[in-house]
């Protein structure tokens, strides 16, 4: 929660790229590698088994698996196991966007996602990633007309809108 509140994505300066970190966390920014780093380094100082998942965006089209290689992929994002011995999923924010966990963003909803387990010898399996609901949700429909006898026209004018946030 730390890093989606207070850390922005950014650019990096080429003296910023390789900072420990802690660096991040003093100066509230950082770019998405670095916060892979982050993640990792998180991790691994507070003993949380994990995993990479290498996901495609639905929009890129299907997997080859057949030939497997890393430029098939769009996105690298975490799976671990939270205190409940259950599978949680960490997806890092963007410039754009945050997630909670557990939230996939919906364009990689029931997609083939590779697993690379840490630390193996690339022993990597497929999953479906899961679909996430909508818990809170909205639709608003607004539609409005007007008359205009004299130049024999109406006009319409519709406002549609939708909201909410995705959790699993």
């Amino acid at each position: 929660d730390e890093i989606n509140k207070n850390m922005s994505i950014e650019n990096l300066s080429n003296t910023e790229e390789d900072q420990p970190v802690g660096y991040y966390f003093r100066v509230n920014r950082t770019d998405i590698i670095n916060l892979n780093h982050t993640y990792v380094s998180l991790f691994n100082m507070l003993d949380i088994d994990f995993e990479f998942i290498m996901a495609r965006s639905r929009y890129n089209g299907d997997l080859d698996i057949d030939i497997l290689s890393y430029y098939q992929f769009d996105n690298i994002f975490f799976r671990f196991i939270n205190e409940d011995g259950l599978h949680s999923y960490l997806f890092p924010k963007d410039q754009n966007y945050y997630y909670e966990i557990n939230e996939i963003p919906p364009h990689y909803n029931c997609t083939y996602a590779l697993i690379i387990p840490r630390g193996s010898k690339v022993d990597e399996k497929m999953i479906r990633l899961k679909y996430s609901e909508s818990v809170s949700h909205f639709e608003n429909r607004q539609i409005g007309m007007k008359i205009n006898s004299a130049h024999n026209r109406l006009l319409c004018n519709i406002d549609h809108s939708f909201g909410g946030s995705v959790f699993s």
